[in-house]
């Protein structure tokens, strides 16, 4: 099957409703070999918005569990955000999603709601920002902090590699698009930057123009409006210390530091700092574009042309 929309309820809703997520998100990677489309529905109208950007960005991690489990790590799964449900979705994009599959999942999602209680369970995130802020300071803005509203800048830019796409990338990319309310301007680290760096398997990492593109097709699906700079890099900085006009960039916390020294050179231009906006690494051991080049090397065998096992 080339795509599936697991229309599901919103795991932060209740226990069971969480149990119930997972059952139908599993069926939905077991039948489905390329594209993964998610929508968690909220019947109960008890999630708070802190609430569900949490959720959804933890289930990334999940799911792409689920699929590892399945020996499909190589299925691009999609979370959509709240203002874009199955109708929005059938309407911005014209795909078949395979009615026969979600109008089971929707009866499966009816029969939870009617026997479950709306009583709201808190959702606690896996990273917990108080105990780890005294830490990494206060001049950022952790994406998972439920004590503070989420910002919104309209210029945001981010950078990266984004090979082979994966759940890390794709928790970024939302947080960058849920904090911009203007242009997304993204640098993508050039193939002669790369070359210089000596990756482990770098003979399977993706050209860029296969990652640019990749990335644009992400944006589209979870903010078709959104507008989108995205262009290739020859360094760690990119457009960020060449134009003045950025109001924020959006990276994981282990490069918290390397936003601190961008802002230290806008300082020294005479240019205002970005205000930088932090998403918690997770520690997953498999989630990394090495792991998964890693696995694409072994499904190789001698003399046998590349090829993945989906």
């Amino acid at each position: 099957m080339e795509c599936v929309l697991a229309v599901t309820p919103h795991p932060a809703s209740s226990i069971l409703n969480r149990s119930l997520a997972r059952e139908i998100l599993e069926h939905a990677v077991r039948n489905t070999t390329r594209k993964l489309f998610v929508f968690f529905h909220d019947d109960t109208g008890t999630i708070l918005d802190w609430q569900r950007r949490n959720e959804e960005i933890a289930w990334y991690n999940e799911i792409y569990n689920m699929c590892v489990a399945a020996e499909r790590p190589a299925i691009n799964m999609v979370i959509l955000p709240r203002n874009c449900g199955p109708k929005l979705f059938d309407a911005a994009y014209g795909l078949e999603t395979h009615r026969d599959v979600a109008a089971q999942l929707e009866d499966a999602l009816t029969t939870s709601l009617s026997t479950s209680s709306a009583k709201s369970t808190k959702f606690f995130p896996v990273d917990e920002v108080k105990s780890i802020r005294s830490f990494l300071g206060n001049d950022y803005f952790m994406y998972e902090d439920d004590d503070r509203p989420l910002p919104v800048f309209k210029t945001v830019a981010m950078g990266g590699t984004f090979d082979n796409l994966h759940a890390g990338h794709k928790r970024l990319l939302t947080a960058a698009a849920r904090v911009c309310a203007g242009t997304l301007t993204i640098g993508v680290t050039s193939d002669i930057y790369l070359a210089k760096k000596q990756k482990s398997f770098g003979d399977m990492i993706e050209p860029c123009s296969t990652r640019i593109d990749n990335v644009v097709q992400f944006l589209k699906d979870i903010n078709p409006v959104l507008v989108v700079d995205i262009l290739p890099i020859d360094d760690g900085y990119g457009p960020t210390i060449q134009r003045a006009e950025f109001e924020g960039i959006v990276a994981s916390s282990e490069t918290l530091s390397g936003c601190r020294g961008i802002n230290v050179i806008r300082s020294e231009k005479g240019w205002t700092p970005m205000s930088i906006v932090i998403v918690a690494r997770t520690d997953e051991g498999n989630l990394s574009s090495t792991a998964i080049r890693k696995w694409k090397h072994e499904q190789q065998r001698p003399g046998e042309p590349k090829r993945q096992k989906m």
